[in-house]
């Protein structure tokens, strides 16, 4: 299952892969592996004041830019998946996952610091109003989504992208969010996997930053 809120935290509703399979199984019934980052990374290691300072320039509001190579590209990796099932199936498989996979309209990113000034975890989600603080250790915590179901989470620092993930009743995600050097465009790769998909889903999609309200600069 993919849950329903995610940055595509998640976008598949709660059961609808499921009914997808209960009418044709697909060829393959193993995930692919996370495929590997589609974003060539150069940074430097950074010093742990050098990564904070990153971490803090993905703050704001980011708004989908709306790319339609992106988009091709990431239709061609629902196809890749979609062929993998019955020829009697795809079309609706193909419906659903197109209509389901695809990145929000906005995201909202916020670091959260600690006593000593430094960031213990993030806030994010596609408003200020949904965004959920994650602590910054790696550790997957129990959540609930949208549906009130279960859900794990994670979230993560690295010298070149921030990364959040997901698992939830066989499903796994991973959003991978690196800035441009001019921390005007946000890339975000996102991988979904699961038990009912014969492969792994992954595309990436970029945001632009948009210039931030009062509230944002509280």
């Amino acid at each position: 299952m993919i849950p329903r809120n995610s940055t595509q935290f998640g976008c598949l509703g709660p059961g609808l892969i499921v009914a997808i399979v209960m009418l044709a199984s697909p060829v393959g019934s193993e995930s692919a592996a996370t495929p590997e980052m589609l974003t060539a990374v150069n940074a430097p290691e950074l010093s742990d004041t050098g990564r904070h300072q990153r971490l803090l320039q993905y703050r704001g509001t980011w708004r989908h830019s709306s790319d339609p190579t992106e988009d091709r590209a990431r239709k061609a990796a629902i196809e890749n998946c979609v062929a993998e099932f019955s020829v009697f199936i795809r079309g609706i498989v193909r419906f659903a996952m197109q209509r389901k996979i695809r990145p929000p309209e906005s995201l909202y990113i916020a670091p959260v610091l600690g006593p000593t000034g430094t960031p213990i975890s993030v806030q994010v989600g596609i408003d200020r109003d949904s965004a959920k603080a994650l602590s910054l250790d790696g550790v997957e915590r129990d959540f609930r989504d949208a549906d009130d179901a279960p859900i794990r989470r994670s979230a993560s620092f690295h010298d070149d992208y921030l990364q959040l993930t997901w698992a939830q009743d066989g499903g796994r995600g991973q959003d991978r969010f690196f800035l441009d050097e001019m921390g005007r465009a946000l890339i975000v790769e996102y991988y979904i996997e699961s038990r009912q998909l014969p492969r792994s889903v992954g595309y990436r999609t970029t945001f632009e930053r948009q210039a931030r309200s009062n509230s944002e600069s509280d």
